[in-house]
């Protein structure tokens, strides 16, 4: 791409994704947890240990030191707006490879972007930072030759990625590993290249392997990246639950099929697939690796990447229907987020009293936060007793009640030491406390509702606040 249309797109990008990025209401549990794990580290708290995060440390390794300095949520969402750029200006360097018009890129990035917020999934997440490895890995692979600068670039996005999420990051690094096999395998030199690879990926994972040792916190890590919370799931009904897998097994069926097509077409092997079929093969192994693992939630920030190249594969279908394949996915896309945008926008400025508070100053509140942060306060403030509280948001009172930080503490993928929240809540029986659960709730999940079954069968209701219960 032209330096100066690589400038123009760069800051049309930086201003149409800051702009959604500060519109998102603070409200969103997978946003504020960004901001409440990075803080607590900022202030010497141990990740696995004190902060129970899910993932591998990348993303709030990243954030940390920034939200040392600038203390707001504001940050997390600046790295969110240079996270959805880059994604953006990556996919025109990819497309720009695979013939793809910059016009019908360009809209349809903003045609993504405007669903994930529309969808209330428009925030710094693991998924998006490994959609922009995996097209800066794909746009190495397209090149003819792999260049000493290539298999840096290919090296350090692939262990990064393992390092942002432990189970997209694995298959993609086997993906990629296995194109490159097939590609660049008769080339001079290769063998020390990938050498060269393997080397660069050691390093960085002995790095990240050094620092979660320094904190003692290993045994934590490992417990949490192969079991730990697997036995909760984190999905909202039976139904979206079905809709997750079928929707994967779709994608990985539609993407594997231009394998076993591309395969039969040209009447050979896998390992000559490259000499006349490179693209279709390289979006459809990268389409495989985004559905397999995109992790059972049914919304836009985890189904992004295999929308992308879902779509990037459908250009290749026909070159001369190209544009048309755009335009009717990008139409399709356009469709909903007028519908939602015309329904949400009226709410944009709404509550705007919790924006004084240092973590949220400057940023949009979610109608009926306050009220809900007052209400769980006084309730605190009534109680005698330490009071652990159960609730989608609960992370945000983290940020937002301070001062009663002593009195009270959260189980919603909160302070469990790297425990699952029911053993958590089975050593609490140990404790003179209470416990406060949300009762009434548009986003309850199974782990909310396991919790919840096991604090009334070992708890008594000590008070009904209507939205509320204290247990004791």
């Amino acid at each position: 791409m032209e330096r100066k249309r690589f400038i123009q797109y760069t800051i049309v990008y930086l201003v149409c994704f800051g702009f959604l990025s500060w519109a998102v209401f603070v409200g969103n549990a997978d946003d504020i947890i960004k901001y409440w794990a990075a803080s607590g580290m900022s202030h010497g708290m141990k990740i696995y240990r004190e902060i129970n995060i899910i993932v591998p440390p990348l993303i709030y390794v990243i954030a940390a030191p920034l939200v040392a300095v600038f203390d707001s949520l504001l940050v997390i969402r600046i790295l969110n707006a240079l996270v959805w750029t880059g994604v953006a200006l990556s996919l025109h360097v990819v497309g720009q490879r695979l013939k793809i018009s910059h016009k019908i890129i360009g809209f349809f990035n903003l045609a993504i972007g405007l669903y994930a917020y529309v969808s209330e999934s428009f925030y710094y997440g693991y998924n998006m930072i490994c959609l922009l490895l995996a097209l800066l890995i794909l746009s190495q692979l397209l090149k003819e030759e792999l260049t000493g600068k290539s298999t840096i670039i290919i090296a350090v996005s692939s262990i990064l990625m393992v390092w942002c999420k432990h189970t997209m990051g694995a298959v993609f690094f086997a993906m990629t590993v296995l194109v490159i096999w097939l590609k660049y395998r008769k080339q001079k030199r290769f063998w020390r290249k990938v050498s060269g690879m393997l080397v660069i990926d050691a390093g960085i994972s002995a790095g990240f392997l050094g620092y979660l040792l320094s904190l003692g916190v290993m045994k934590n890590f490992l417990d949490l990246i192969f079991g730990g919370m697997s036995q909760f799931s984190n999905n909202y009904s039976k139904a979206i639950l079905f809709i997750d897998f079928a929707v994967i097994f779709g994608g990985v069926c539609f993407f594997a099929g231009y394998v076993i097509y591309a395969v039969k077409k040209q009447g050979g092997n896998l390992s000559e697939l490259f000499e006349t079929y490179r693209e279709h093969c390289l979006v459809a192994f990268w389409g495989i690796g985004s559905t397999l693992f995109v992790y059972p939630i049914f919304d836009a920030e985890h189904f992004t990447p295999m929308i992308v190249f879902f779509v990037l594969l459908l250009s290749l279908v026909n070159r001369r229907n190209e544009k048309l394949m755009f335009r009717i996915s990008t139409l399709l896309f356009g469709t909903m987020v007028i519908t939602f945008l015309t329904l949400g926008i009226s709410n944009l400025f709404g509550n705007n009293q919790l924006s004084q508070i240092p973590a949220f100053r400057g940023l949009p509140i979610q109608a009926g936060l306050e009220q809900n942060l007052l209400e769980t306060e006084q309730i605190i403030k009534d109680a005698d007793k330490k009071v652990y509280i159960i609730d989608k948001y609960a992370m945000i009172y983290s940020a937002a009640m301070r001062e009663n930080h002593g009195y009270y503490d959260f189980l919603w993928l909160g302070n469990t030491g790297g425990k699952s929240p029911l053993h958590y809540v089975e050593e609490l029986l140990k404790e003179d406390c209470l416990i406060l659960m949300r009762t009434t709730s548009g986003q309850e999940s199974q782990w909310d509702n396991s919790l919840g079954k096991y604090v009334k069968e070992h708890y008594q209701i000590r008070k009904d606040y209507g939205y509320w219960t204290l247990y004791e």
